[in-house]
């Protein structure tokens, strides 16, 4: 049966938006007085009721929370849980995508009830290697100095292969990938405005409930001190990794085949992106984005047929704004002084491969790197000491935690999931399906160029190494693929 996609606009759900938050509103107000919590809980209990109440009335119940999943990726709404005093280590978290996913598995494991033997559950391509790096994981326990610590992202490693196989397991149809795409373009569209807004205000407009800080991060640029926006992410750096993840699919989109209003869209999307993306100043961010637009419009050049004259001139017009506005900004701050933090970046690496070969089978332990970088500093000036963060590599952070073989599974699933993406590309005869994978396959490569250069976290913060593979590998059901 073809898959219909949500009617978000609407008088009938607009109205039935209005009665839950009315409902939730009250429910939530009456528990605010009973008990005084804070007012963050009081938002929590208005979103969660009004939204479960809407997923319930919009008479599709799994699909409004598969295309939730997607857009409240950036909106890190979290309950953390830190007893320990390593600041880097990843702690004990509960997330609204976490609530989400554990609703989509709940409506799953229903509908393989009642339906079996209808129902199947398929084995992905790249499932394998991802599951051997969690048992593979699991092991490095035995090393940990800290076993809790470890348990912390087992468990977050968990909740991102359930998120893998779900998504693999259910975006399968055009109408799927479609859903997904303007979901993930409208939470890039409501993050761009928020980190706009901050930087014209110079301040956090209060959205800590959702996970934004409190205060902005100053840096001195070419002797001004500059705010870097940080959207509801926490950090601008983190900022950076979640829109040179998005911005490519957005760009993607304003090639697709498409009314121009959605097309137009996209490409306000892609505009607002790429200025925000500057004003967070991560610059491994815009290296990265600049590698995946790069691969992106080369590919579209070789394959495709018919003109893209207004797109890439549209890029070539935003590419000149951005250049106009903010070439003081990215020269001061691409050639300016850090205060020593890209010069720590190789004496890091040597800590990382100090730990490798003194750990190259099980590693150190999962979440204990920070617990022991200071023990394996072979640098004459101390640098753990001077800056004690973990190795700004995911692939030397992961060698490091789970031994080699942790490497080569995560290597691995990669290597499968970018290899069954990129056949599903070149097959594919839909032209939407085709240029959504491309931007996810491109979106994947940033997050994985930026790896080279980034704070090791391979949580569910930003799930995109495990969400991107699930979109490329998930077997379509379209004749046209």
């Amino acid at each position: 049966m073809r898959a219909e996609t949500l009617p978000w606009l609407g008088s009938r759900l607009l109205g039935i938006l209005a009665v839950c938050v009315i409902a939730a509103a009250t429910a939530g107000g009456l528990l605010l007085a009973a008990t005084r919590i804070e007012g963050k809980w009081f938002i929590a209990v208005v979103g969660g009721v009004s939204l479960l109440w809407l997923a319930i009335a919009s008479g599709r119940f799994e699909r409004f929370l598969l295309g939730l999943f997607f857009f409240v990726i950036p909106i890190n709404a979290d309950v953390n849980w830190y007893p320990t005093l390593y600041r880097w280590a990843k702690s004990l978290e509960l997330s609204a995508m976490d609530l989400i996913l554990c609703g989509l598995y709940a409506a799953w494991i229903a509908r393989l009830v009642v339906e079996r033997p209808s129902r199947t559950i398929r084995w992905p391509s790249g499932a394998t290697p991802l599951l051997c790096l969690i048992g593979w994981g699991g092991l490095s326990i035995v090393n940990a100095r800290d076993p809790v610590l470890s348990s912390f992202l087992l468990l977050a490693f968990a909740k991102s292969f359930l998120g893998f196989l779900y998504v693999a397991n259910h975006v399968k149809t055009r109408e799927d990938l479609w859903l997904v795409a303007r979901c993930l373009v409208a939470g890039l569209i409501l993050e761009g405005l928020i980190g706009c807004v901050q930087h014209v205000t110079g301040s956090p407009l209060g959205l800590d409930a959702l996970g934004e800080q409190r205060v902005l991060i100053d840096l001195d640029v070419g002797g001004e001190t500059v705010s870097r926006v940080m959207g509801t992410l926490g950090h601008p750096n983190d900022f950076g990794k979640y829109l040179e993840a998005v911005v490519p699919l957005a760009l993607a989109l304003t090639f697709a085949p498409v009314r121009m209003r959605t097309r137009l869209m996209s490409a306000g999307a892609f505009g607002l992106g790429a200025v925000v993306l500057v004003l967070t100043l991560s610059r491994g961010a815009w290296l990265s984005m600049a590698v995946a637009c790069a691969v992106l419009v080369g590919w579209l050049l070789v394959h495709q047929r018919r003109s893209w004259v207004l797109p890439i001139g549209f890029m070539a017009l935003t590419g000149l704004v951005i250049a106009l506005c903010f070439t003081p900004l990215i020269t001061a701050r691409s050639l300016g002084g850090d205060s020593g933090t890209a010069e720590s970046r190789l004496p890091l690496m040597r800590v990382a491969w100090s730990i490798i070969r003194s750990h190259p089978i099980l590693g150190v332990g999962l979440n204990n790197y920070t617990t022991v970088m200071q023990l394996y500093d072979p640098t004459p000036e101390g640098i753990s000491f001077r800056y004690p963060k973990p190795v700004h590599n995911i692939y030397l952070y992961l060698a490091a935690e789970t031994g080699l073989m942790g490497l080569v599974w995560f290597v691995w699933f990669v290597w499968a999931a970018w290899r069954r993406g990129w056949q599903r590309i070149a097959a594919s005869r839909d032209g939407l399906v085709r240029l959504i994978l491309l931007g996810v396959a491109c979106g994947l490569v940033a997050r994985l160029a930026h790896g080279l250069v980034d704070v090791g976290d391979l949580g569910s913060k930003l799930p995109f190494l495990w969400l991107y593979p699930a979109l490329l590998v998930a077997r379509s059901a379209s004749a046209n693929e």
